[in-house]
């Protein structure tokens, strides 16, 4: 059974995956700390979250300062070592270390 704060995280981190998506929302999240929250989420238990978080980075690191901010903070690290438990999981984490692998 999961608690009510993982259910409280997955809900919160499915609505910012998708309005990652806006341009100005991506910096807005950047410009807030998001990043670094999403990347503890990937060290997190919770296979859903992770994948989650890994998707949402993958948004938001379309832009050059976010990328650098998920590399600094050891993004690419934290993606390359969470569990895969399938292939949506393995194809998000993918993207998100795709994106983030960019040059700038």
């Amino acid at each position: 059974m999961k608690s009510s704060l993982i259910l409280f995280q997955i809900g919160a981190l499915r609505i910012l995956k998708e309005v990652s998506l806006n341009c100005a929302i991506r910096q807005f999240m950047a410009d807030l700390g998001a990043i670094q929250i999403f990347l503890k989420l990937l060290r997190d238990d919770n296979n859903e979250l992770q994948c989650l978080a890994a998707e949402t980075i993958a948004h938001v690191a379309q832009f050059k300062r976010a990328r650098r901010i998920v590399r600094i903070n050891g993004g690419i690290t934290s993606l390359v070592s969470i569990r895969h438990t399938g292939r949506d999981f393995s194809y998000s984490t993918i993207l998100s270390v795709w994106f983030i692998r960019q040059q700038d």
